[in-house]
């Protein structure tokens, strides 16, 4: 079977290494992730983020990745074409918060 890209979208908690160490609250990320299936790409991104340091909180979604969806996030366009390159998680830019909003 062929790997496809799957888009994981995950919230992080204030525990994660990088958010603790400047008291921010949590933050966001996708998981650009390649996976033969959905449930493996969920299973795959949290495997990458726990051993990166980052407390989940939740996946709020995760959807295979259509290109012509993303045309106007060359970014993550980009970051596609490393996950292939790779056959690896990239993470998108970190959205981070130090309150509740």
């Amino acid at each position: 079977m062929t790997l496809k890209i799957y888009i994981v979208s995950a919230e992080l908690g204030a525990q994660s290494a990088s958010f603790h160490e400047q008291s921010l609250l949590g933050g966001f990320v996708l998981c650009i992730t390649p996976a033969l299936s959905l449930l493996e790409a969920i299973t795959v991104a949290e495997k990458a983020l726990h051993e990166d340091g980052y407390e989940v909180v939740e996946f709020e979604k995760a959807s295979l990745f259509v290109e012509g969806d993303w045309s106007h996030e060359p970014d993550i366009i980009t970051k596609v074409e490393e996950a292939i390159k790779n056959s690896d998680v990239v993470y998108s830019d970190f959205y981070s918060y130090d309150e509740m909003e």
